[in-house]
């Protein structure tokens, strides 16, 4: 399992993956990340990704919580009362990689 955070074009995740597929068979998942509350960027975004990768049903809004928490060393969950809906969003990620109730992970 490897989490990899990018902000890669689609041609380059798509040459990254060809290599890795030569060595492995590899699963490839993506989120949506920084996503607007409204407008059809999201989908657009969505829509862009390569062929093979397949998209978690999951979408990380751009919250500056996120950041705030981050700045001070902790996760969005740990300061889940400065932005109920970001640590709802954070909780819902961890359960789709993990497959599990993100209480038992934190």
């Amino acid at each position: 399992f490897g989490l990899v955070p990018s902000g890669l074009a689609g041609a380059d995740i798509a040459a990254l993956l060809d290599e890795a597929r030569a060595i492995k068979d590899v699963r490839t998942t993506a989120i949506l990340v920084m996503a607007d509350p409204r407008g059809k960027d999201n989908a657009e975004a969505s829509a862009a990704l390569p062929a093979g990768i397949d998209l978690l049903p999951i979408q990380i809004g751009r919250r500056k919580a996120i950041a705030d928490a981050a700045g001070r060393g902790k996760s969005i969950i740990e300061e889940a009362g400065r932005d109920p809906a970001a640590s709802v969003e954070m909780r819902q990620l961890l359960e789709a990689i993990f497959q599990q109730d993100a209480g038992n992970l934190i």
